[in-house]
């Protein structure tokens, strides 16, 4: 316990288009971006792991790809299992649409982030 928060994540460099691009692979959908005018956010993101490697003496080792299936895998489980949940559509031909259960499944933090509390 070092008593203050800690980011943890991946230190690769990955735009919102390459991240975007991922996920969507990994869900086995076809996509289009398009990018509309207004205002241009953070061109790409990672993790500066520096604290968390001088506080405890670790870091993350698993690449962002690997994570990203690992999260997606988990999510499709909790809807496929959630009492209530359609059948989640795999591949490239699969329908955009899909039935989503109206309880939250998403990982603690997640849920707290769109309630507008303050996560670490």
């Amino acid at each position: 316990d070092c008593g203050q928060p800690l980011n943890v994540g991946s230190d690769e460099m990955v735009t919102i288009n390459q991240l975007v691009r991922a996920v969507a692979e990994i869900a086995g959908k076809r996509i289009e971006c398009r990018h509309i005018a207004g205002p241009l956010g953070v061109r790409g993101r990672n993790s500066d792991n520096r604290l968390i490697k001088q506080k405890l003496g670790w870091r993350p080792s698993a690449p962002l790809r690997s994570g990203l299936e690992r999260t997606y895998e988990w999510i499709e489980r909790q809807v496929r299992g959630a009492p209530g949940a359609g059948a989640v559509a795999r591949g490239p031909g699969a329908a955009a649409a899909q039935t989503v259960p109206a309880q939250s499944h998403e990982p603690d933090h997640v849920g707290a982030e769109r309630r507008g509390a303050a996560v670490a």
